[in-house]
């Protein structure tokens, strides 16, 4: 089997208030138009609004697989106030955590 080299990643999970949506949406769309200089780094941003809730929360996963902490395609997202929580992570441990966080 082959496979690649296990390092470890750099990862952020940050919950930002609703006020910041224009600054996460200005954050996205320049970290895409970059995208193909910066492979190793990703997003996930996610807008909730659960069923009876008045306001939307905003939550992104900001990851640099090769342990790069706070990359430079990262700047925008971390310059936006929010409630982060940063950590160097393997990618099994990552998905792991993830998985329980879904259920599933």
């Amino acid at each position: 089997m082959v496979s690649f080299e296990a390092r470890d990643i750099w990862n952020a999970i940050i919950e930002y208030p609703k006020s910041a949506n224009d600054l996460v949406v200005g954050a996205f769309v320049d970290f895409c138009e970059k995208l193909s200089r910066q492979p190793d780094d990703h997003i996930i941003v996610i807008w909730t609004q659960l069923p009876k809730a008045t306001e939307y929360t905003i939550s992104a996963t900001l990851t640099n697989l090769d342990g790069m902490e706070n990359p430079p395609s990262h700047e925008k997202f971390m310059a936006i106030p929010g409630d982060k929580n940063m950590k160097k992570t393997t990618v099994a441990i990552k998905v792991a955590e993830f998985t329980f966080l879904g259920g599933k």
